[in-house]
Order: C-alpha cells, then structure tokens, then sequence
C-alpha cells in the first residue's frame, strides 16, 4: 500500500525515523513530501520559516502536495498539537476528493468533530497505527 504521510514540518526528522522503520518492516511504502518533493519542495518548505511565500511558490508545493495525495492508496496524517495548517488542508483534501484518510493523533484531541469526520479512522498512538500498519 502506498500512502501519503502528511505530518508537521516541525517534526519532520522524527517522523522520517519512524516512516523508514515501518517501512523496513512492513509492506508499506511511505510518499513523504519533504523528503519525496527533493530540493526544491525542500527550499520552499525552509522559507516559510522567515520569509512569505510566494504565489508561486505556494503554488508549485500545494500542487505537489496534491498530486501526491491523488497518487496514493490512503492518506496517513500525524495531528500532534503543532501548528500544521498544511496536514489539517491535506486532511480535507483528501477527505474530500474520496480517499481514506487514517490519522494519528496523539494530543488527545482524537473526537474533534473535524477529525472524525474526514477520518476512515483515528489511532490514539503510533503503536495502534503500528498494529494496522503491520495487517496491510
């Protein structure tokens, strides 16, 4: 199964961690845009840290991302209580073009109304996520 692992930029190199784990050890394969997007995905990604985006460069990574998400199996998104407004859009857009979207959330905001209804469903912790992983 192919999914796409939308999480916070902020926790990008754990998750990274975590994505090659599982997928050493599972029959999964991971689209991870910022690792997958290469170095320009990269380079807009570290600008939006001191800088504002620009129409096109927004554009060039938001339409990634999408592509992405219309070439994958499933959408997989980490909610962790960071401010990640890219993973809760990725979240409605996949939701809303029809594709299953299983989220971690591990910040204890698991029944947020928005959540569970763009959700096939909702793992309290890496390791139940881990245990659906593992049975793909």
């Amino acid at each position: 199964m192919k999914l796409y692992l939308a999480h916070p930029y902020l926790i990008k190199s754990k998750i990274r961690k975590w994505q090659l784990k599982i997928e050493k050890q599972y029959n999964v394969k991971f689209i991870n845009p910022f690792i997958d997007g290469g170095k320009k995905i990269m380079a807009i990604e570290d600008k939006f840290k001191t800088t504002k985006l620009s129409y096109n460069d927004s554009k060039y990574l938001v339409d990634y991302d999408i592509n992405c998400i219309m070439n994958t199996d499933a959408t997989l998104a980490i909610v962790d209580g960071s401010t990640s407004y890219g993973t809760i859009m990725e979240i409605c857009y996949a939701h809303n073009m029809g594709q299953p979207v299983y989220i971690i959330c591990t910040n204890g905001y698991d029944n947020h109304s928005w959540l569970v209804l763009h959700s096939t469903k909702i793992f309290k912790t890496f390791k139940e996520a881990k245990i659906w992983l593992k049975s793909l």
